[in-house]
Formats: C-alpha cells, structure tokens, sequence
C-alpha cells in the first residue's frame, strides 16, 4: 500500500505562502498607518493645551482687570464720601454760627431794651450814649461774628480743597499702580506664552523625532521580516512544487453549511459513518468550530520475516461566524448516514432572521476523500 493512498483526503492551497506574504504587508502598513494617527492625535492634544494655557491666562488678565476697576471705583466712592462729609459738617458748623450769632443778637437786643426800661428816667445823653455802645457793640459782635464765620468758611473750604487733592492724587497713584500693575501681567502673559510655545515645540520635535525614529525601526522590522517571510514562502514553494499532487498536503473541506433558521442556527456536514465518532462541536466566543481528526496504521508480515509498517494522523476544523448569541448547552448533534447535523438554539427567540452565509468556492475547497481502507482507531 503506497503512502500517499493512506494521507489521501487532505488538501492544501496552492496560494498559501504568498496570502500569508500579503498579510504580512498589510500588518506592517496598518502599522505605519497607527504610527501616523499617534503623530495626528499628539499634534490635536498640543493645540488644545496651548489654547488651555491662553484661555486660562486671558481670565486671569480679565479678573485682575476686574479687581483692579472695582478698586478703582471703590477709592473714587470713599473720596466722594469724604467730600460729602466734610461739605456736610461745613454746612453744619455755618448753620451753628449763624444760630450762635441769632441768639447772641436776640440776647444783646433783650439785654438793651432791658437797659432802656431801666433807664427810662435817666437824660437822654445817657440814654444816647447807651443806644451808641450797644449799637456799636452790636455792630462789632457782628462784625467778629461775620469775620469768623468767613474763617471757618475759608478753613473748611480749604480742608476740602487739600481732601479733594489727596483724593485725586491717590486715584491717579491707584491707576498708575493699575496700569503698572496690567502692563506687567501683560509681560508676564507674553512671556509666559513664548516660553510655552518655545516648550511645546521643542516637546513636539522630540515627540516627532521619536515617532520618526519609532516608524523607521518598524518600517525595518516589517522589511526585515517581509524578507524573511518571501525567502521562507520561497523555500516552501520550492518545497511543495514537487508535492502538489500529494492529497496529505491540500486543505481539508468538509463540505459544511451554516444555517440560519430564525430559532437557531442549523450546520450541516458530509462525513462518513467511520469518521464521524473523531468529529467535535464547541462554541468559542461566537464562533461555532467543528473539528476532526483521523488517524491509520498498516502492519505487512511476509513468510521470510520481513516487516513493513505505516502510520498517519491527520487533524482538521473549520469555524463559522455566528452573528446572534447563543445557548451552548443546548447544543444538539444528528447523524443520517454521511450527514451530521449540529443544531444551536439562541438565546433570543425572537431574533431577526440572518441570510444565510455563503458557501465556499469549490475552486479552493473540495470535499475530502476519506479512504475506505482507513480504520476505525480501537
């Protein structure tokens, strides 16, 4: 018995080594493309700290702005208040002098006339000579009376001169100190934001130094290992150029179809009653994997003593997507002659309909040819 009729039945595709080459291409180009969107997302986050950084530096110029204005205001209102109370206690003292001077010239009045009552019967010279010194006191006492009041009037005008300088003076120190006070946030703002931006270019050349020093090591690692991958894919066509009509070497198709019938989903596959006991159903994640494995051995005894053995084993599996969750421990399994059929309920009832997954290209996939001469492992 010839070796390959014992391996018969497995089949590989003639495309693997360079699928496997194409997917290595395209691992290294999705990671050049990760490297890329690195560099894109590390430039936006820069752009948002620096306008963090400005945004917070414009509240803080505008609250000292605003502290600063109502200190401003608040100085103005207390040398008004000063004003207006020194204006008022002027007013106060005015009218107190001119009660003072009312009742000192009621008083001296009431004095004369008394005076005048007395000496009614005095001469008249007398009499003369006391209207003319009560008159000229009088006159006098008005004359002090309206010479102070022009004092305390001239006094206090001056004392509201000398708190309206000092008001107008210390307003125009506050403001000055304002100014100061902004131009130099402005300075620090400025500086500040030059010293940002000067830091965040520096940190955004050393992040793009590295990232570029990052995708020139990947770029090499990917050539590196693309060339390892296309010299081994070499060697392995060179290696199976002389095999391709082995059937142990070709891809393994059990010819199985998944359904999707609303309830549950229903896989079913052709294979022989022999191998159907080395046949293994398991869900993993979602997906529904149906695995196998088959295995000879061949013993030939001739009369002069001379031996001959031969052994194989072969494994194999195929998985399908499910797109529904499901109930594994209801899983159910159906023998008819050749078929097996797997039955998987979900967990929903209710679960909308799926269509149905398409079947595999006969072009790539055949259906294995399961020797009869292979027996059943005891």
């Amino acid at each position: 018995m010839s070796v390959s009729s014992i391996h018969g039945g497995g089949t590989y595709s003639d495309d693997y080594p360079a699928y496997r080459a194409h997917e290595a291409e395209q691992e290294a180009e999705t990671r050049v493309k990760t490297a890329q969107d690195l560099i894109q997302k590390t430039e936006v986050e820069e752009s948002t700290a620096i306008d963090h950084l400005r945004d917070r530096f414009e509240k803080t110029y505008e609250l000292q702005n605003s502290k600063h204005t109502e200190l401003l205001e608040d100085q103005k209102m207390k040398g008004y208040e000063q004003i207006r109370d020194l204006q008022r206690a002027q007013q106060a003292e005015l009218y107190r002098t001119i009660r003072e001077g009312q009742n000192y010239q009621e008083k001296t009045e009431q004095e004369t006339r008394a005076a005048v009552r007395k000496i009614d019967t005095a001469s008249q010279t007398q009499l003369n000579e006391v209207l003319n010194e009560r008159t000229n006191r009088i006159d006098f006492e008005k004359v002090k009376s309206e010479d102070e009041l022009q004092a305390i009037q001239l006094q206090a005008q001056n004392s509201i001169n000398k708190i309206r300088e000092n008001s107008q003076q210390r307003v125009q120190t506050i403001d000055q100190e304002n100014r100061e006070s902004i131009q130099q946030l402005k300075e620090n703002r400025q500086e500040n934001q030059a010293k940002a931006q000067i830091k965040n270019e520096s940190f955004l050349k050393k992040t793009l130094r590295e990232q570029r020093e990052g995708l020139d090591h990947i770029y090499e690692n990917a050539t590196q290992k693309l060339s390892e991958i296309r010299k081994d894919t070499a060697q392995k066509i060179a290696a199976y150029s002389s095999r391709q009509s082995d059937p142990f070497y070709k891809l393994v198709s059990l010819d199985a179809e998944l359904k999707d019938e609303g309830h549950e989903f229903v896989l079913s596959a052709n294979i022989p009653e022999y191998e159907q006991e080395h046949i293994s159903v398991n869900i993993r994640g979602n997906q529904l994997v149906l695995s196998g494995y088959r295995q000879n051995e061949e013993l030939l005894k001739e009369d002069s003593g001379h031996r001959q053995g031969t052994s194989s084993y072969q494994s194999f599996h195929e998985s399908f997507p499910l797109n529904w969750p499901v109930d594994a421990k209801r899983l159910t399994r159906e023998k008819s002659g050749d078929q097996v059929i797997i039955r998987v309920p979900k967990l929903n009832e209710f679960a909308p309909k799926s269509r149905e997954e398409p079947k595999p290209q006969p072009g790539r996939l055949q259906v294995p040819n399961f020797p009869h001469n292979i027996r059943k492992s005891t």
